[in-house]
């Protein structure tokens, strides 16, 4: 049996092949140092894997060929676009983003997920089927059927060899420079799936470090006395005010600046522009992103707050010390997925756009912020037999602040003078709709501290933006982000009540927030909360933080993920 007839067509299909298997490693050329024979190698025969298998379900060679080069050509684009912004490669979770952002201009997005997978599934089925079926009258082997059971047989071998030799393959920026763009894809998703575990003598180091932080700070309050808390991860919330090199009348968030002046918050966000899921994993966990593999950061997250209930979270301790604990979040419970990850973070109650009645949208497409604070109001309002923490996060300042009409809705909204000669009248148009929403939020604001002040409970309100707005533009026109760090947010802490005397740096990585909040609120703490609140004074920026406070830090962060999860 010849399974290859070199005739003078073969020979044009087989260089057709080679030139399609090496199209990935054009994509990553900007991340090239030099030549890795090894990796186009290996990126290749992944690629024939992935052609061979298309190839024995339609049996339609040049369709193929078009196929994967059109796939290819986007996947070169996309990441070229990608690299000359953010100086990071696409990886496959870009997809699952692109998706999800998709869900906000479409409600029926579901609905359409569900009918592509089905129509998927079918067209596989019956395209398998065929491709199995093929000379099954001749009761002979094909070529097709070898070419589709081979290609298949391959692709299942290599993930279940990737996935069970996990620390052996590099990944990030290295993996494109190694093994090429379709194995670091594929292995990307995969690492996302692993929990590494901590040997047994690194338990007893960590165990050691611990255990010089047991000792509990002096708590004379009793569970009557505890502070109800309010902690607000502000969508994309930056005060425009800030701003040098422009004109901005009036001030657009004149009373939060003045909070701000009391008692400022500046926390480092492990996300700029995007991706908030990151910044509510740091700020729930109390564990920095920053010790995930970058290409899989946002997996990572979401799968542990997804398949896993996560004992040490702040909403399961403070459960464990007597809150109801509550999460509002105006927005769709399918986005991120966040309806199953805060039940495993330990929320008693969570309650989404769904959930919620007669709310008013601030602009054309989002619930206001006047309205996620009235939900609060209700709960605060009603005696709940115990102290209350309600986390939520905002979606009012999301993009696009594009459109010309974009507050037309809205009697509220204050009109701003903006001008400044380095920006175009397109980013004018984007920073003037971006104020509109701040300026609402700052209103807004000002309302609920003023119904906190007449609250006979004490109340500690602690307001974070979740990350700076996507304007990398505007800000290196005007100079910004040469005085300030991409990922510097500036919040606030209040409290109806004389809070402790505290002192901590001015300036914080996110996941401290979390610690933080318990010194602040005077609640009892656990040796792993003694050692954060420690480290915020010897390592409160951990881009900046020593080798060893890194180092030591990581192993405690693998600790609690491997011990409690």
């Amino acid at each position: 049996m010849r399974l290859i007839n070199l005739t003078r067509d073969n020979y044009l299909k087989v260089i057709c092949i080679i030139l399609v298997c090496i199209i990935p490693e054009i994509i990553a050329w900007p991340f090239k140092q030099h030549i890795n024979i090894l990796g186009i190698i290996f990126s290749s025969v992944i690629t024939l894997g992935f052609i061979g298998f298309f190839y024995g379900i339609f049996q339609r060679f040049w369709f193929v060929m078009l196929l994967a080069v059109v796939n290819f050509f986007f996947l070169a684009i996309a990441n070229h676009v990608k690299f000359s912004i953010l100086k990071k490669p696409i990886y496959l979770a870009d997809l699952y983003i692109m998706h999800e952002g998709l869900k906000m201009y479409a409600k029926s997005m579901e609905l359409f997920d569900i009918f592509m997978i089905v129509a998927i599934v079918t067209i596989l089925f019956f395209a398998s089927f065929k491709a199995w079926n093929v000379g099954t009258r001749e009761k002979k082997i094909t070529k097709i059927k070898v070419i589709f059971i081979g290609s298949l047989l391959f692709i299942i071998l290599l993930h279940a060899i990737l996935f069970l030799n996990s620390h052996l393959v590099p990944r990030g920026v290295k993996a494109y420079r190694n093994l090429g763009v379709p194995t670091s894809l594929i292995f990307f998703h995969i690492s996302s799936m692993h929990l590494e575990k901590i040997d047994l003598n690194k338990a007893v180091y960590v165990n050691t470090i611990l255990s010089r932080f047991q000792q509990k700070p002096n708590i004379n309050l009793s569970k009557e006395q505890f502070p109800d808390i309010i902690f607000v991860l502000s969508e994309s919330f930056f005060n425009p005010d800030y701003l040098e090199n422009i004109s901005i009348k009036p001030d657009v968030a004149p009373f939060m600046s003045k909070l701000r002046g009391e008692k400022p918050l500046n926390l480092y966000s492990p996300v700029f522009g995007g991706n908030t899921l990151q910044a509510e994993f740091e700020a729930l966990t109390g564990i920095s992103i920053l010790y995930f593999e970058e290409s899989i950061r946002m997996d990572e997250a979401k799968n542990y707050m997804i398949t896993r209930k996560i004992p040490f979270a702040l909403p399961n301790y403070l459960r464990t010390i007597g809150y109801k604990t509550i999460y509002i979040h105006p927005y769709i419970k399918t986005f991120f997925m966040r309806a199953q990850m805060f039940e495993n973070l330990g929320f008693d109650s969570a309650f989404f756009q769904e959930d919620m009645t007669d709310l008013a949208l601030a602009n054309e497409v989002f619930i206001a912020d006047s309205e996620m604070y009235d939900q609060a109001r209700k709960f605060l309002d009603k005696d709940q037999g115990r102290p209350v923490f309600i986390f939520m996060t905002s979606i009012q300042n999301h993009f696009p602040y594009n459109k010309k009409e974009h507050y037309s809705n809205n009697s509220g909204v204050e009109r701003f003078d903006i001008f400044s000669d380095k920006l175009t009248d397109e980013q004018l148009l984007r920073l003037t709709n971006f104020s509109k929403g701040i300026n609402l939020t700052d209103k807004a604001t000002k309302k609920f501290i003023e119904y906190l002040k007449n609250r006979n409970r004490p109340t500690l309100i602690v307001f974070t933006p979740d990350h700076l707005p996507a304007f990398d533009d505007i800000f290196n026109k005007l100079e910004y982000f040469p005085k300030n760090s991409i990922y510097l947010t500036n919040g606030f802490i209040y409290s109806n009540y004389e809070l402790p005397k505290l002192e901590y740096p001015n300036e914080l990585s996110m996941f401290f927030i979390y610690p933080l909040i318990l010194r602040l609120a005077s609640l009892p703490t656990t040796s792993w909360h003694n050692y954060m609140l420690n480290m915020i004074n010897e390592c409160p920026v951990l881009y900046n933080c020593s080798p060893d406070k890194y180092a030591d830090l990581y192993s405690i962060t693998k600790y609690k993920l491997a011990k409690e999860l």
